[in-house]
């Protein structure tokens, strides 16, 4: 195809889900932060040593020649003693530091935040790094969706662009897709209108608000390159048109986002 453009959404493979209640895009020095935060602010000796039991770090905890003597007397050095014995209790790897493997990175981040209840305690305690690193929507409603991680990933680009629309939309979609589906279908096909517009917008091409879904899905996907009509003539015939019937099935998918709103979404009074 002539000037189409890769699309990657991050995936994790077997053993690697995403720890629970922390952010998609959460950046792995935040979650570090956070981590140690709460270690400072309730950990006493004994939890230390549970803690090390947990995690397999029992005797790291013990011969650390500063960490449980700080801790006891209530010297200014233990914040820093956490500091620094921290990657050793996440298991921290070394891998790039990026939301797309922070469980390579961090293993043992799950068990640790299970242990500490770091979720609700930022909660209660930092409402500001809570924000930022965990997941504040509603669980329920996202386990509803076979594959949750593509929405995260089109929360987090919209997060990122400061596309506050998409943001709302991608909310009430988790939020009505159990309880009220028809009102989801509509937030759907919304979803797919603004992502369009979104694309149109920041690369220049402006945007029609008069433009049907179909049309602006046309004009979107020609634009990045990915319509069934720009599939080189010089290719391979049976390639050509089994590449020009995949991608045309993505332009069904979405236009048909708009034909089921029409049929069973919120929008039309019944």
């Amino acid at each position: 195809m002539r000037g189409a453009i890769a699309i990657t959404i991050p995936r994790y493979g077997a053993g690697m889900a995403l720890p629970s209640g922390w952010r998609f895009d959460a950046d792995p020095s935040l979650v570090k932060l956070a981590v140690a935060r709460c270690l400072i602010a309730t950990m006493d000796i004994g939890r230390w040593r549970e803690l090390g039991l947990l995690t397999g770090t029992a005797s790291v905890i013990d011969d650390d020649p500063r960490l449980l003597r700080a801790l006891h007397f209530g010297d200014d050095d233990y914040p820093a003693r956490v500091y620094a014995l921290l990657p050793k209790v996440l298991g921290e790897t070394g891998a790039a530091s990026t939301s797309s493997n922070l469980t390579s990175n961090l293993p043992r981040l799950q068990a640790v935040s299970d242990f500490l209840g770091i979720v609700q305690w930022l909660k209660a305690n930092d409402s500001n790094l809570y924000s930022q690193v965990c997941d504040t929507t509603d669980e329920g409603p996202r386990t509803a969706f076979a594959d949750g991680m593509l929405l995260d990933a089109t929360e987090a680009a919209a997060t990122r662009l400061g596309v506050a629309e998409m943001v709302r939309q991608v909310t009430r979609l988790r939020r009505d897709v159990v309880d009220d589906p028809e009102a989801a279908v509509g937030h759907a096909k919304e979803l797919i209108e603004s992502t369009c517009k979104t694309i149109l917008g920041l690369t220049g091409s402006g945007t029609d608000t008069r433009e049907e879904l179909p049309a602006l899905v046309s004009r979107t996907l020609q634009h990045l390159g990915v319509h069934p009509t720009q599939v080189a003539d010089d290719v391979d015939p049976g390639e050509a048109r089994a590449v020009r019937r995949l991608i045309g099935g993505v332009t069904s998918i979405l236009t048909g986002a708009g034909e089921l709103r029409n049929i069973r979404g919120t929008g039309h009074g019944r």
